[in-house]
């Protein structure tokens, strides 16, 4: 690590991300905030992307690089958390990449309003982005401070409130929330927010982009439906739902909700892309159907009342005609 204890650690995880992850670092080493260190998790990839930070390190020894035997997403990020020195902490995807003004616009929030939590904006880029064509980003005064969340404030969540790379903490405020390592790709943002929602006071959330979100193929998300992610989406609802019990709240309430019915249709949605996956759908939706039932509204339960019958024509139908 750095000998001087920097005011930002960025930890970005990364697997074959070589078609990418030059242009991510160039835009971290490209930062108007320069106080930074960048903790770089190689789990386990068998492409380029070692050398590719290595170059990066002999240039710049703001960047640090990590090594695991693939173990995912969740335990990369931890990993990452706990090698990290800097006073705040920033995320950033392997494909994404950062908006010049990110750091400074984050971190000055941050500092002069003494908060654990600044959240920016994302602007989605396509898959063959370069970094190249990324014009100015002005900083704009724009912002909105949340004073509390409560179980009365809850609906000012702003949209997109799991994506972590829209966020800079403070790390001691993290200092008991992990990602839950079971997850290993998908879901694990989501329990992550929702447990530092539950311990969040006031925040703020600025209008400046802080992420350039590119829909890549190397996505985990963005990548169709595996039978992992339906293995990943069951862990997911027991994870959820025992983070309800522990605080069983308005707000922990209001996020399972949402969460079951994202879970769902993207679960319905992409199987029906690809009929290999109906089954394994089906089964999954069978053994936890009883514990997503009650929080789904009653279209959700009309698609999967068909879909569990194998009316699929019927639930494409649906799918056409109802928006979700």
């Amino acid at each position: 690590m750095n000998k001087q204890t920097p005011i930002v650690s960025v930890i970005i995880p990364i697997y074959n991300a070589g078609k990418y992850l030059n242009d991510t670092l160039k835009s971290v080493k490209l930062q108007t905030f320069t106080d930074w260190e960048c903790v770089c998790i190689n789990d386990g990839s068998i492409d380029q992307s070692a050398d590719i930070v290595t170059k990066f390190i002999a240039n710049d020894k703001r960047f640090v690089l990590l090594e695991q035997t693939n173990k995912g997403v969740s335990v990369a990020r931890n990993v990452g958390l706990e090698a990290a020195s800097g006073k705040y902490i920033a995320f950033l995807d392997q494909d994404d990449l950062m908006s010049s003004t990110a750091l400074e616009s984050l971190v000055n929030l941050a500092e002069i309003n003494n908060l654990n939590l600044v959240r920016g904006k994302r602007l989605n880029i396509p898959e063959n982005y370069e970094l190249n064509a990324l014009a100015d980003i002005k900083l704009t005064t724009k912002h909105k401070y949340i004073k509390q969340i409560s179980v009365l404030k809850f609906r000012l969540l702003p949209k997109r409130w799991m994506y972590v790379w829209l966020c800079l903490f403070r790390r001691d405020f993290l200092n008991d929330i992990r990602f839950f390592e079971p997850l290993k790709s998908g879901a694990e943002d989501n329990i992550f927010m929702l447990e530092v929602f539950n311990k969040i006071g006031s925040f703020i959330q600025t209008d400046n982009i802080v992420c350039l979100h590119r829909k890549s193929l190397t996505s985990t998300t963005q990548n169709g439906l595996k039978l992992s992610h339906i293995q990943t989406i069951e862990l997911a609802i027991a994870k959820f739902k025992e983070l309800v019990n522990k605080n069983n709240n308005r707000l922990s309430r209001y996020i399972y909700k949402k969460q079951i019915r994202n879970f769902f249709r993207g679960s319905v949605y992409k199987s029906l892309e690809s009929n290999q996956f109906i089954p394994e759908t089906q089964a999954m939706l069978q053994n936890k159907y009883p514990d997503m039932k009650h929080v789904l509204k009653f279209k959700h339960r009309v698609m999967a009342y068909y879909f569990l019958h194998n009316k699929l024509k019927l639930v494409k139908f649906f799918k056409k005609a109802i928006v979700i």
